[in-house]
């Protein structure tokens, strides 16, 4: 049975042939804009069921640990993660627009 060997040839990929352009520049698509804001979307429901979690979780936590000092972090750290479930519930679709909005005008 033979081998065949595989020889290496250098073919540009569309990343490479976009960056050796002049500009340096792809053009963003059509719907980039909408395809990011769904993301971020997605991003801060994803950070409110981690946040939503830790609100579950950290009294079980507190509950099992013995440390004094472990026992206030966690006390700590419950009372900061339920201002950020509070924050992320009051935020509205409004409010995800003005921020994406801002986002979208700083990376121009």
């Amino acid at each position: 049975m033979a081998i065949k060997t595989v020889s290496k040839t250098t073919t540009k990929t569309p990343l490479k042939s976009a960056l050796a352009t002049k500009a340096g520049k792809t053009p963003a698509k059509k719907n980039a804009s909408k395809g990011l804001k769904d993301l971020f979307e997605d991003g801060l429901k994803d950070i409110y069921w981690a946040e939503k979690t830790l609100v579950k979780s950290l009294p079980k936590m507190y509950k099992n640990a013995t440390d004094k000092k472990l026992k206030l972090a966690i006390e700590n750290h419950l009372r900061e993660t339920e201002v950020h479930v509070k924050r992320l519930e009051s935020t509205t679709p409004q409010t995800i627009d003005n921020i994406f909005k801002s986002m979208s005008a700083f990376f121009k």
